[in-house]
């Protein structure tokens, strides 16, 4: 952006080939909120992306985000992202505040809790997959999918371990109904026996996803 310009431009942090059958992608920024005090950010598409047929998901970045902000992207045709490359414009904007609320928010894209990201159509010769230990069962799975956390499928979940109910959007495929999350923070190892912890979801998926 120039001194004249009236939005930010927005660059890539890194190298990114995007491809049609991959769905929406969200790419991170390294830019992280607040945006100034009595403003309202606008993601506008970049001109020269939209010609070569790069779909920018236009965005709204409330005042109270502090998380870092990300922009969603979808192609017609194969593109290479190069890192600096401009890929959005954030517009700043004032705006009257019609609430009294000052409730910090990390979460993206109109929640507060997390989304979750599935990208399909993985070529069978490239799909990284991983085996780990939860609560001493195996599972495997795929890895470096776009999921932003672990999904087991329901196929594989096991009866006794409880789940609850939660309000979260799983993107990429459409809206998926019946997500659930482990009730419990359940106990794993990876392939080198290393220790942790986690909280899956669980879901109506024919394969279970490593995030």
């Amino acid at each position: 952006a120039t001194p004249r310009s009236s939005a930010l431009d927005v660059p890539a942090t890194g190298n990114l080939l995007l491809m049609p059958a991959m769905g929406i992608y969200k790419i991170p920024t390294g830019i992280k909120g607040p945006i100034p005090k009595g403003s309202v950010g606008l993601l506008l598409r970049h001109s020269s992306l939209t010609s070569k047929g790069v779909q920018d998901l236009m965005g709204i970045i409330g005042e109270g985000y502090e998380g870092e902000i990300s922009i969603m992207m979808k192609t017609e045709y194969p593109y290479q992202i190069i890192k600096g490359d401009c890929i959005a414009q954030l517009l700043l904007l004032p705006y009257i505040t019609t609430s009294k609320s000052h409730m910090k928010r990390t979460g993206e894209f109109g929640i507060t809790g997390k989304q979750v990201y599935w990208q399909t159509f993985v070529p069978d010769s490239e799909r990284p997959t991983l085996s780990v230990y939860i609560n001493n069962k195996q599972f495997s799975g795929l890895v470096d999918t776009g999921a932003d956390v672990s999904i087991i499928s329901k196929k594989h979940w096991p009866i006794s371990w409880p789940l609850t109910d939660v309000l979260i959007m799983l993107t990429g495929i459409g809206t998926m109904q019946n997500i659930q999350k482990s009730t419990n923070i359940l106990n794993c190892s990876g392939p080198e026996q290393q220790p942790a912890t986690l909280q899956p979801l669980a879901a109506d998926i024919p394969i279970n996803l490593g995030g």
